[in-house]
């Protein structure tokens, strides 16, 4: 059996400084985050500096000066940066060490995928898009959330896909996956209809599971339409059948996402998880999609540009069939990027309505059919919506 690439707590202190803190600050991908450490904490990254962690056949760059003295150019609190203060750099470092060690393991069961390196140098820059306001005042507690989060395996299947249950006529099928490091959470789970005929692709559900309190709770971030999804307008019309349970017939949610919803919160039950926790904000959501949507702007026009264009239209009606053929695939991952593109670029506005208003008005459907109780609303957007699940009631339609 492979043996499994780790990292180490030094290992991390090195690429953190070496690499994390320049791709941070020069706000390509990132907001701006300035984080502060104290004297001991500038310590412990200095003695690294001094001694740097080698490791037998590989590379990895050593601090430098000039990583340094950026390093200390952002150790202070900025009006134009969101700013992370750092009260305990030990474990600080530790707990970002045991978050990718953890992501590596989790990965590796999935895929088999074994680069704790590259984990490490993404998960360095992105881990802090996950940040609630409330997160900023102790760093300590959101890095112990998140560890929390990536060692649970409740519902890690290792599957590609399995059969839920048959509702509304049709066949559910759902998989639980690792997501992607500038999702809001460590795993999705995707549900879709499948009959002899068609597929049709239901909204992911965005999730992690930590026990509190003696307790399981699921923390639910968001509810997200999938990346190419598969859609049957028939099999969609009947999801419509779900909004006959509302007490005036009519809903505001789209049933892709209140039938995923409820879908998964049978999931739950199932586990014997009866309460959620759904963090309504995070913090530089706004500020990273205003990022996404002007990079995701700029590749799509200098990959997609006019010459390309006329290039591709003169290999459409080329005599070459290679050309032809290769026309055929442009096309196809031009329509891919047109989709993403489409998704995201001018949409801040519309994503943070979604991530907010839409989010709530999905469990506000829920609790309208009477399958959870909402104990608490948003006051304010450092508030978790707080939701209890009645065990007794079983799946309707």
């Amino acid at each position: 059996m492979e043996k499994i690439d780790f990292v180490t707590k030094r290992e991390i202190i090195e690429l953190f400084v070496n690499r994390a803190i320049f791709e941070i600050q020069n706000t390509r991908e990132i907001p701006k985050i300035n984080f502060i450490f104290d004297r001991q904490g500038l310590l412990l990254i200095e003695s690294v500096k001094k001694k740097p962690f080698k490791k037998e056949g590989y590379y990895i760059p050593d601090i430098s000066n000039e990583d340094y003295e950026l390093l200390l150019s952002q150790n202070k609190i900025e009006d134009d940066a969101y700013n992370i203060v750092v009260h305990d750099a030990n474990k600080f470092f530790t707990l970002l060490t045991e978050i990718i060690n953890e992501q590596v393991k989790l990965e590796y069961r999935y895929y088999k995928f074994n680069n704790a390196r590259f984990k490490a140098l993404l998960l360095l820059k992105r881990i802090w898009l996950r940040m609630s306001n409330a997160d900023f005042y102790n760093i300590e507690s959101f890095l112990e959330l998140q560890r929390d989060f990536i060692k649970n395996r409740e519902f890690d299947t290792y599957e590609h896909d399995k059969k839920l249950i048959n509702f509304l006529g049709n066949d559910i099928y759902y998989s639980i996956s690792p997501q992607e490091t500038y999702y809001e959470t460590s795993r999705v789970a995707r549900f879709y209809v499948y009959d002899s005929k068609e597929r049709h692709d239901l909204a992911n559900i965005l999730f992690d599971i930590r026990e509190e309190n003696g307790e399981k709770v699921c923390y639910i971030y968001a509810i997200q339409k999938p990346k190419m999804s598969k859609r049957s307008k028939r099999l969609e019309r009947n999801l419509y059948k779900i909004n006959s349970l509302c007490p005036n017939g009519i809903s505001n949610v789209h049933p892709n996402f209140s039938v995923s919803l409820l879908l998964f919160v049978n999931l739950l039950k199932s586990h014997e998880i009866n309460h959620i926790k759904v963090p309504m904000y995070q913090s530089m959501s706004y500020d990273y999609h205003i990022l996404l949507s002007k990079n995701t702007k700029e590749s799509f026009d200098k990959k997609w540009s006019k010459e390309k264009l006329d290039e591709m239209s003169r290999m459409r009606d080329s005599d070459y069939r290679f050309e032809r053929l290769e026309f055929k695939d442009l096309t196809g991952e031009l329509e891919q990027d047109k989709e993403w593109y489409n998704r995201v670029v001018d949409k801040e506005d519309f994503i943070s309505k979604a991530k907010t208003e839409g989010l709530l008005n999905t469990f506000l459907f829920l609790e309208s059919i009477n399958e959870i109780t909402i104990n608490d609303l948003p006051l304010d957007d450092m508030t978790y919506l707080d939701i209890n699940l009645d065990n007794e009631r079983a799946l309707k339609l």
